[in-house]
């Protein structure tokens, strides 16, 4: 999934830039990302020249000041159990796309001051089940953040303290590009960022800045920047490591599980999913068995391996079946018949096993 996050300094017409919403809005649907935070975009219930734009939240101040926009850019992502800010500071939501699980995220524009007391407030409050948090911070966490670099203030101290405390972190690489310059010149920083808690479903995520054309330059003194965030590969395909034993279904076994899962019982379904690793472990343990690696030739009458079964880790076994089949070409594959092709990779982790490994 990626999505963009901007401050824009305002979505109004101005003299130079008499048409800067529309100009705003055709350079972020070019980024080509999922969705778009954006803070600061001065919106209110009666001035607003977004509001016909189909999906998109709106969190608006009552004066041309603040202002949050969250707002779906590709076909089929949408946004539920939505909360809004009435001071423009933030928005809440659950952010839905084909290609990615649910993510409750949390996008904010901090003030100028004592942010480490907002960003407390709202992780306290609002964001305390989101996956991500993000937006203009109006302050840097990390040295490297900004240049001329110097050393972080208290506030930036407690602010990094107040998301470390709720395990999120800043998983964008050291160095990573700014995203603002101020109008005078004198430093560029990192303002724009986006936070993220430990989560299966996310290992890291890259940043890189989306400028605006040589004739946008001065539209806004932040630069909008994209946020991919990368996935831990798939499962490999093939049969489970494990399969459910039915003569372990007692009593005991269910109120054995029950009571392992009680800390889960308060949490939403969204939490629950960030912990599925370990709900998946514990059934493992209560109900599974492991399955027998041998195979019975009357089930597979084109299967003529004769290969004993060896006692390597499933897990090594699976990666390396996984790495050979993405050298066997698509048509290749296809046309060999699968139990052949299963042959092929036991003959190889048989070759390449080392005995203790």
């Amino acid at each position: 999934m990626s999505f963009v996050i901007s401050n824009a300094n305002g979505l109004h017409e101005t003299l130079k830039f008499p048409d800067k919403p529309r100009r705003f809005l055709q350079h972020i649907l070019n980024a080509d990302a999922d969705f778009v935070f954006i803070s600061e975009s001065h919106f209110t219930a009666d001035d607003n020249p977004w509001k016909l734009v189909r999906g998109a939240v709106f969190s608006s101040f009552t004066k041309k000041q603040r202002g949050c926009v969250l707002l779906p850019i590709q076909k089929g992502v949408t946004f539920s159990d939505i909360i809004t800010n009435p001071e423009g500071r933030w928005i809440v939501a659950t952010a839905h796309a084909t290609h990615f699980p649910p993510l409750q995220l949390c996008g904010i524009y901090a003030p100028n001051t004592r942010q480490d007391q907002f960003i407390r407030r709202v992780l306290s409050t609002v964001a305390t089940d989101a996956s991500l948090i993000f937006g203009d911070f109006n302050c840097v966490t990390r040295v490297g953040d900004r240049s001329p670099a110097s050393q972080l203030d208290a506030v930036s101290v407690s602010c990094l303290d107040a998301l470390s405390s709720s395990s999120f972190l800043d998983l964008a690489p050291l160095h990573s590009p700014h995203n603002f310059t101020h109008r005078n010149g004198r430093y560029t920083a990192r303002l724009d960022r986006c936070y993220i808690r430990s989560s299966p479903h996310i290992t890291a995520s890259i940043t890189h800045l989306h400028r605006f054309p040589s004739s946008c330059q001065l539209i806004s003194d932040h630069i909008p920047t994209i946020i991919h965030l990368l996935s831990p590969e798939p499962i490999p395909c093939g049969s489970p490591f494990w399969c459910l034993n039915t003569s372990r279904i007692t009593s005991h076994s269910i109120n054995t599980l029950s009571h392992a899962l009680v800390p889960l019982a308060h949490l939403s379904p969204l939490a629950v999913l960030n912990r599925w690793d370990s709900v998946k472990d514990t059934i493992h343990c209560t109900f599974s068995t492991q399955t027998s690696s041998t195979r019975d030739e009357r089930e597979f009458p084109g299967d003529h391996s004769s290969l004993p079964p060896l006692a390597v880790d499933p897990l090594k076994a699976q990666y390396e079946k996984r790495l050979l089949l993405s050298r066997i070409s698509v048509d290749r594959a296809r046309e060999l018949p699968s139990p052949l092709v299963s042959h092929l990779i036991d003959n190889h982790i048989t070759e390449n096993h080392i005995p203790g490994t």
